[in-house]
């Protein structure tokens, strides 16, 4: 009985010590100066909304919906200049109540290496007041280097179209 207690002690204690060494390594590694000022991200995310919607946004006067999703730290006025409506998680709550909707969203921001890469998805929604719900998603996925002080950006993969429909539509003819 006691050699199970112990063992059970053991198992405990090794579990707490990888957790609180992975979590200072995880610390470390958010130290080590590969992060992006809030500057450099604003500016990444600018250039990858101008990548995807190459077509200038301002001058048809097409605002488009932006998810806040990961980009908290992007100026509204600077994205209203670019055509683009900043909705933080309420607004875009709200939103997604309507019937139909279209906004766009950064999944991912990551900085490693000197290469920050960036997954923006361009997503529509319908909500028909009869029938099933479906929705769209675009994904674009996008890596930035940073050259004599400008991020430069290109397209790695995209556009991903990723459907979501109800399974119960191919088994019920």
């Amino acid at each position: 009985m006691k050699t199970k207690a112990i063992a059970r002690c053991f198992t405990i204690l090794c579990l707490a010590f990888t957790l609180v060494c992975s979590a200072l390594v995880g610390r470390a590694r958010q130290m080590n100066g590969d992060d992006l000022s809030g500057r450099d991200k604003a500016r990444i995310v600018e250039s990858a909304l101008q990548l995807a919607f190459a077509s200038p946004r301002v001058k048809f006067a097409i605002a488009t919906n932006l998810s806040s999703e990961n980009v908290e730290f992007v100026n509204a006025s600077r994205m209203a200049q670019l055509g683009f409506v900043l909705l933080d998680a309420g607004e875009m709550q709200d939103l997604r109540r309507s019937q139909f909707v279209e906004y766009v969203v950064f999944r991912k921001i990551v900085f490693t290496d000197g290469v920050a890469t960036v997954v923006l998805s361009r997503v529509t929604e319908s909500h028909p007041c009869f029938g099933r719900d479906a929705s769209t998603e675009r994904s674009f996925s996008y890596e930035f280097r940073k050259d004599s002080g400008e991020w430069i950006g290109q397209l790695v993969h995209g556009p991903m179209l990723r459907p979501s429909l109800n399974r119960t539509l191919f088994m019920n003819p």
